[in-house]
Order: structure tokens, then sequence, then C-alpha cells
């Protein structure tokens, strides 16, 4: 079980600095776009799509490497209002949700991947893309937020433990 937790934890590593990768490139296609715009030397009509599919694919890529960290936005209202039983019986509840919609989210786009990969379809802006890679970042990153999502509901911790190490544990 052990092995299992670490090659995931490196997974999610990887899969956050990948998304870290994405930003670098996304940054350095803004600027060679505008480099090229201003001097009048070439125009990347391509730099605006690509960057709308990276800013996507960084954030699925992200989301689960931050949830496990525990860097998401929660609700600080449990810790500060809720005491006791009642804090933890609403925490376990918000958990509950957030896995049904992460898994919702993952089966329809699970469909819709397999559906666009069944039907060769693309989506068409300045390049040409496969429609099912842009459905498959949402599978994978609502799907790693589901695995997250159901540790935290079927073991003990919380989110608000352990506020002061935010760090992938290796």
């Amino acid at each position: 079980m052990s092995v299992i937790y670490k090659v995931y934890n490196y997974f999610l590593q990887g899969c956050a600095l990948l998304a870290g990768l994405l930003l670098i490139t996304m940054i350095l296609l803004v600027i060679s776009n505008i480099i090229g715009r201003s001097t009048g030397l070439y125009s990347q009509v391509w730099t605006i799509p690509v960057t709308d599919y990276c800013m996507q694919f960084m954030v699925m890529l992200a989301a689960p490497a931050i949830l496990r960290r525990k860097g998401h936005i929660f609700m600080e209202v449990l810790q500060r209002y809720l005491s006791g039983k009642l804090r933890t019986v609403v925490e376990r509840f918000v958990y509950f949700i957030c896995l049904v919609v992460c898994v919702g989210v993952t089966w329809l786009a699970g469909g819709e991947a397999f559906q666009s990969f069944m039907q060769h379809t693309f989506d068409t802006r300045a390049i040409d893309i496969p429609a099912w890679i842009l459905y498959f970042s949402l599978v994978l990153g609502f799907g790693l937020m589901a695995i997250e999502f159901a540790r935290l509901f079927l073991i003990t911790e919380t989110m608000f433990e352990d506020s002061e190490n935010r760090g992938l544990e290796i």
C-alpha cells in the first residue's frame, strides 16, 4: 500500500509540474505573439487557441495536487463557527457532495470523450485538435479530485489538519 501511495503522490507532483510548464509555455507564447505583432514581423493566429487549451489542461492537472496539499479554498466557516461532532458531520457531507459532483463530471466528460473519439470530431479554431483530448483533461482532473475527496470522506483526515505542512508527502 505504501508503494501505491508514493507512486500516486509522484504522479500528482508530475501533473502539477506539467501544469507549471504549461503556464511557462503560455507566457512565452503570449510574449512572442506580442513581439511579433508589435514589430510587424509575424503574427501567430494560433497563439490564442493554444493558450486556451493550455489553461484548461493547466487547471485540470494542478487541481488534484492542490487539493491533496489542502490548498483549495474550503469552507472556513466550518472551522470558525462549528465545533465537535456537528463540524465533522457537515465536513463529511461537503466531502460527499464534492465526491458526487466530481464523479458525475468525470462520467459525463468520459462519455463525451468516448463519443468524440468514436466520431473523430475536432475542436476547430485556428488549429484543429481532437475533441476527445479536451474532454479527457476533464476526466483526468475531476477523476483525480474524486479520488482525493473519496480519501477525505472515507478516512478521518480533515482539510483543516496540517495547515502548516501543505507539501505533498514523499
